[in-house]
């Protein structure tokens, strides 16, 4: 049983949680996902497709401010009590109360369930193959060999690098129970499961010339030759998200915790460590080690005055963002020198702009996305502008009448292979980023 005390601290945290990010604008990024949830699909371009079923069952609550990532929250909230449920085997209660409090207030463990993408229900199912895994070795019933399986074919649903996971868990069963029959029959049942709960992603990769794959797998090694800088961007980035105390006790930790728990916190921070050698690793990319380095940090902080002072910063880190991100107050003579929370906001004034004009299109799917959500109607994106997205797959997206407008950066031009087909006519500006095209479609 969790104690009283914990599952209270859960509670609470879950409501503040909600009214947080029930008033905290929704990011461009969301705004995308949301509008996935109005076109359903088996899967998407740039993504596996669990993301738009979160947004899909917040429907309902779409007029009521952001609560639409509702369900998100939730789930990422469940997360922690997923550790907490694997964890308690091996802390005791205080540590085990570190641990909640800590995750809690780490950047990439607790807050980062206040902005739901894909990362969200990845992180879950990757949690929740880990404590499949550890009741699979205790109680050695087939069941929770299919539960692992089927954790691991919803996480393939929610973000590919889900796979990062086989690595671990194959560590973990050799190490408990070695190249047995018994373990063989349960790759067996967890092989078939996963198949079985991930074919929408597999179906629509088949019929869409394995594009989403491709994509992904581009995005993350797209340039092979040799890249420092990213690595030493992407290093800091891990240094500051995860923290150098928590780095240290999990350091000092190494002969404390379990092999399963150092590889779940390394093996996919040293897997993006290397695809930042080639191309620019995105900070969020390794979150599922953040818990499990947390986890390890709990075996030796638990007793240190740094468990205290790494939660007050993480608390004032976290008020600070959320308090500019609702109310932009940081005194700044540029966007570029703000918080990048002033995404938030950036397309408010465009949104309001051409909120009774038709037919109009953005130039990027942020753009279109928080649009369609600020104003409550959907707006597309053009056709052939800029990178290929979900959008681009859309017959809404490619215009029906001669004349339309097209919201772009100041004085910016289209593309090369659009200007035969479309040309503008004259602009004016929105505000200092955007100005408004008028197009004219020239006869074929």
């Amino acid at each position: 049983m969790i104690n009283k005390n914990i599952l209270w601290l859960l509670i609470i945290s879950l409501l503040i949680k909600i009214f947080i990010g029930g008033w905290l604008p929704l990011s461009p990024d969301e705004a995308y996902y949301w509008v996935w949830s109005h076109h359903l699909q088996l899967s998407y371009f740039d993504h596996p497709p669990f993301v738009s079923w979160l947004f899909f069952l917040g429907q309902p609550l779409e007029g009521v401010a952001s609560l639409v990532r509702l369900p998100g929250m939730v789930m990422s909230h469940l997360t922690l009590y997923i550790w907490i449920l694997l964890l308690k085997d091996y802390f005791n209660p205080a540590q085990l109360k570190t641990f909640t409090f800590l995750g809690l207030l780490m950047p990439f463990v607790g807050p980062a369930g206040l902005i739901i993408t894909p990362d969200t229900p990845m992180v879950f199912f990757w949690s929740a193959c880990l404590l499949s895994m550890h009741k699979l070795l205790i109680s050695e019933n087939w069941r929770m060999a299919l539960a692992l399986g089927v954790c691991f074919g919803l996480g393939f649903t929610s973000k590919y690098p889900i796979v990062l996971i086989l690595p671990v868990l194959l560590v973990w069963l050799v190490r408990e129970k070695g190249f047995s029959r018994k373990a063989f029959i349960w790759i067996g049942i967890g092989t078939i499961s996963a198949m079985i709960t991930s074919l929408p992603v597999w179906f629509w990769n088949l019929t869409n010339n394995m594009e989403s794959f491709g994509f992904q797998l581009n995005h993350g090694f797209g340039d092979h030759s040799l890249q420092p800088k990213y690595s030493v961007h992407y290093l800091s980035a891990q240094l500051g998200l995860i923290f150098p105390s928590i780095l240290f006790f999990a350091w000092k930790a190494r002969k404390h915790a379990p092999l399963w728990m150092k590889w779940a916190a390394l093996f996919p921070m040293i897997f993006f460590g290397f695809s930042s050698l080639f191309s620019y690793a995105e900070a969020n990319w390794p979150i599922a080690s953040h818990p499990a380095f947390l986890a390890m940090a709990t075996f030796t902080i638990s007793s240190s005055p740094w468990k205290k002072i790494t939660a007050s910063i993480w608390a004032g880190a976290l008020i600070l963002v959320v308090s500019e991100a609702l109310h932009p107050w940081i005194p700044a003579t540029g966007a570029d020198l703000r918080l990048k929370t002033n995404i938030l906001h950036k397309y408010d004034s465009v949104a309001e702009h051409v909120r009774d004009l038709s037919p109009v299109y953005a130039r990027t799917y942020q753009m279109a996305s928080m649009i369609s959500f600020i104003n409550g109607k959907f707006t597309y994106k053009l056709r052939g502008m800029n990178r290929r997205d979900f959008f681009d797959s859309l017959n809404q997206s490619l215009p029906t009448s001669r004349d339309f407008y097209l919201i772009t950066k100041t004085n910016e031009l289209l593309p090369i292979h659009l200007r035969e087909k479309y040309t503008i006519l004259k602009r004016e500006p929105i505000d200092d980023h955007f100005d408004l095209a008028f197009i004219k479609t020239e006869q074929p």
